[in-house]
């Protein structure tokens, strides 16, 4: 009956990956003070689970936990890879490029004047 309860909060979205594995997301439409969040539901390998499990035992959290907080982080990472590369991009497309000099300046620093051979 919990289950009901709780899931009756919820608005079910089923979409499939291109992983092929099945996925459902339940909606908290997020009333009175309550922050809206997404249940996210998801196939993964045995050996994975079983590792997250070891993991979430020995780090003292539950699964859920460990993976809400690899999939935050993942997704922080993500973001901000993809932000510099996209800021890159942006310098090479201005020909935004290190001259001659400074690219020897910095070879001088790490490896001694590029003129020593």
């Amino acid at each position: 009956m919990a289950i009901v309860i709780a899931i009756s909060y919820f608005q079910e979205l089923r979409f499939p990956l291109e992983s092929g594995y099945p996925t459902t997301k339940l909606r908290h439409e997020g009333t009175g003070g309550v922050p809206t969040m997404t249940l996210l539901s998801f196939q993964m390998k045995d050996s994975t689970v079983s590792r997250l499990d070891r993991l979430a035992e020995r780090r003292k959290l539950s699964s859920a936990e460990i993976a809400a907080v690899a999939i935050e982080e993942f997704i922080e990472r993500e973001e901000w890879q993809l932000s510099e590369i996209e800021a890159a991009v942006r310098e090479a497309d201005q020909s935004d490029f290190a001259s001659d000099e400074d690219v020897a300046a910095v070879l001088s620093k790490y490896i001694g004047s590029p003129s020593r051979k």
